[in-house]
């Protein structure tokens, strides 16, 4: 049942992220749309900011939270206007998922491929480059973008996600997947 939901929220984020592409492109500002839409996708990812979109609020304080978006994130008329039609719907708790469609709605038109790196450590550039080197290979891409961000807790190596899949070359995945295969050949052998 919540996958169901989780399913029609996606299905939902993804008709605005296309309705708002389709006239960001037929105006001519799809570039300056997709580009504050990373902006405000960046004053998302406040935690706080999080749950106070996933919860249910009145429409005047939807409104008012949607038009101090707009202005704090000095979003253009277009992309304003998705907001406010958003808060208006009750929809806000889908906006990061929808500027998440945007993104890959117009890195597709580009031949873009976008993989987003957790690593234990920051990598660098000669490492962002190979990475680069290989998801380009793998997907014929014409571009890659790799967006890092590092978290200890994965002890070392890196995560990376792009196309629908999971590159997982991490020290903690690696004990996993060694854990996983011990515990078959044990069970195997008890049999």
């Amino acid at each position: 049942m919540q996958q169901n939901a989780r399913m029609k929220n996606v299905s939902a984020a993804a008709r605005y992220a296309r309705a708002l592409y389709q006239l960001a492109t037929e105006g001519k500002q799809a570039p300056a749309v997709v580009q504050a839409a990373a902006g405000l996708q960046t004053v998302l990812a406040d935690a706080e900011l999080q749950t106070l979109l996933s919860q249910p609020l009145a429409a005047p304080l939807r409104a008012k939270l949607a038009a101090s978006l707009s202005r704090e994130a000095k979003l253009p008329a277009l992309l304003a206007d998705t907001v406010a039609l958003m808060a208006r719907n009750n929809r806000l708790s889908l906006l990061s998922a929808m500027l998440e469609q945007l993104q890959a709605m117009a890195d597709a038109d580009a031949g873009q491929v976008r993989v987003k790196v957790q690593a234990a450590a920051p990598l660098t550039q000669a490492q962002k480059d190979t990475l680069a080197a290989h998801v380009k290979q793998a997907l014929k891409a014409k571009a890659v973008v790799v967006e890092e961000s590092v978290q200890p807790s994965l002890l070392g190596g890196f995560r990376a996600f792009f196309g629908g899949m999971v590159w997982d070359a991490t020290v903690s995945g690696n004990l996993a997947r060694l854990k996983h295969r011990l515990r078959q050949t044990v069970s195997q052998t008890n049999i």
